[in-house]
């Protein structure tokens, strides 16, 4: 009998790991640490064990201490046994005694390699009935598993639903591995999951040499989730797509954009045209979009899209179901206008920016200390930023700039943060902050670090702005602290990088709304970020196609090597 119990739903469960202490690849520890920063799964552990296994002591030791460690998530301490040819188990009954779950499996038994794919699928089904009889055991592990790993065969569904029957009258739950099920197997399961029917299932990734598998059985059995990215074209939009391509749920991901020339559209699963967000028929585009690819997220990818699909968010919603993930038009409009971001910060007793109008100017030069900076109230990644040193400078740079904003200098290049927050009615669930040097206005270097008191100040910010989903701050540290220059009220440009190291708000924002996730704080593994060049190549006939066609289904494109 299972001994102890987790508390996240079964999808959000992988349990079949293997580490080194039997034939995994990584330690206890590197996977307790992967699986923090990236889905925090409730996790059993079930190395293999024999006869002559004479560690697990020392492993249910160590496991012990790793829960107390990583209380972010549950973890049973589990084996996984094989059962002989002669029908009994193979591993003492101490070993039994001492695993909170048992694994029970058909492994290599004898003969299987002299056997044709009739000889081993019976032998195999013999076993596996054979083995769930035991009631030493609580799972049965990847069920005809040898089936597929040896002549990738399906086996017959009736021995499917006859194993099953036998597991739910003997209490051992009903293992789906997506890497080994046959289609037979494959195919009941999804019925079962469709019916709501799981309480005999469980789910398993056999995880031995890639972290990324953690929870893939879960995740995969479910139907893919359509989503759509705008600004395909664009870094954050490109940078959204990356996110949502290292999340583990199965996704069909359409993108579009205004040009056909936007690199992102030929990453996606379908690109699609769509008018400039002034134009009236945006918004009746983008729902025209959402029906027909039965869409259910909306992630802007460009800040011009931002207030006018928060303006139309309930619109989009009710003609096609689709969720627009975006904050509300007061919080886009604080983020777009510089100005209005400093009187935020001001009135909600934040450091900010000492900072004056244009038309301030005469006023100003009287008390001005150099040097300032000037920049258009709305605008982003530095573009129409001027550094000035002298009165000149400042006059002549104002001139330049319509609808400019005057600000103090702030600090000094290596003292600059990019930060990104994650933010769920009304609450903060995580913020990672990282130093930056620009290129050209965009983050090209980044050595993100935890920073608990910057990270809590990023929290406050948000909490206050009552943001939806992602938000984006940049600032400077100074001796009075932390002064946010600038916030975007969307995702960062580098959310790609960041979730590759775990902070994938995106993936998040899946799961809570699509896959009713309670939402939990993001976690990151701490790491330098050095961006560079890269080349994509599309055929010019599927471009044509694009721009004659508006869209094209399944588009391809190939990437260059570093």
């Amino acid at each position: 009998m299972i001994k102890t119990k987790t508390s996240q739903s079964l999808f959000f469960q992988d349990n079949q790991v293997h580490s080194t202490w039997s034939d995994g690849a990584f330690s206890l520890e590197e996977i307790f640490e992967y699986n923090r920063t990236h889905e925090r799964l409730d996790l059993t552990v079930s190395d293999h064990v024999d006869r002559h296994t004479n560690w697990f002591d020392a492993y249910v030791k160590e496991l012990k201490s790793l829960r107390k460690k990583y209380p972010e998530f549950a973890v049973r301490i589990g084996c996984e046994v094989k059962i002989r040819d002669d029908g009994s188990i193979n591993t003492t009954q101490g070993i039994l005694d001492a695993a909170e779950v048992v694994l029970g499996s058909v492994h290599h038994f004898d003969g299987i390699k002299t056997m044709n794919q009739e000889e081993l699928l019976v032998r195999e089904y013999e076993l596996t009935r054979l083995l769930v009889q035991s009631p030493k055991i609580d799972i049965l592990s990847h069920p005809f598993n040898m089936a597929v790993r040896f002549f990738k065969a399906d086996v017959p569904r009736a021995w499917v639903e006859e194993v099953y029957k036998r597991c739910v009258a003997n209490g051992i739950k009903f293992e789906y591995n997506h890497r080994h099920a046959p289609e037979s197997l494959r195919q009941f399961v999804r019925e079962k999951v469709a019916q709501g029917d799981t309480k005999h299932l469980s789910f398993g990734s056999d995880m031995h040499d890639d972290l990324r598998e953690l929870g893939m059985s879960g995740f995969k059995i479910r139907d893919a989730i359509s989503v759509l990215v705008t600004g395909a074209g664009a870094g954050v939009g490109q940078s959204i797509l990356k996110a949502l391509k290292l999340s583990p749920v199965s996704m069909k991901i359409i993108a579009v954009d205004g040009s056909e020339l936007a690199a992102g559209l030929y990453t996606a699963g379908a690109a699609y045209l769509v008018p400039m967000w002034r134009d009236p028929a945006y918004i009746p585009r983008i729902i025209e979009i959402c029906k027909k690819e039965n869409i259910q997220l909306v992630f802007a990818g460009t800040d011009v899209e931002l207030e006018v699909l928060s303006k139309h968010a309930k619109r989009i919603k009710a003609e096609s179901g689709a969720t627009v993930v975006v904050s509300n038009v007061r919080a886009v409009r604080i983020a777009d206008d510089k100005w209005k971001t400093v009187q935020f910060l001001k009135q909600n007793s934040f450091p900010y920016a000492k900072s004056y109008l244009s038309k301030d100017l005469p006023k100003f030069l009287k008390t001005a200390k150099f040097p300032l900076i000037v920049k258009p109230r709305v605008g982003a990644r530095s573009i129409g930023l001027y550094k000035v040193n002298t009165k000149e400078e400042l006059i002549a740079a104002v001139a330049r700039t319509p609808g400019a904003i005057i600000q103090e200098y702030l600090s000094t290049e290596d003292d600059e943060y990019t930060c990104s927050g994650f933010f769920y009615k009304g609450k903060s669930y995580g913020a990672l902050c990282g130093q930056r040097w620009l290129r050209n206005g965009d983050t090209y270097k980044a050595l993100f670090k935890r920073d608990k008191a910057l990270e809590a100040f990023i929290a406050k910010v948000g909490v206050k702005l009552n943001l939806f989903g992602p938000c984006n701050f940049q600032l400077r540290k100074t001796k009075r602290g932390p002064v946010i220059f600038e916030i975007n009220c969307r995702f960062s440009g580098t959310t790609g990088a960041v979730s590759y190291l775990g902070f994938n708000a995106a993936n998040a924002l899946v799961q809570i709304l699509c896959l009713k996730r309670p939402p939990s704080v993001l976690q990151f593994k701490e790491s330098y970020m050095f961006r560079y060049w890269n080349e994509l190549f599309v055929d010019e006939k599927s471009v044509n196609r694009l721009a004659n066609m508006g869209e094209i289904p399944g588009p391809c494109s190939d990437i260059n090597i570093f």
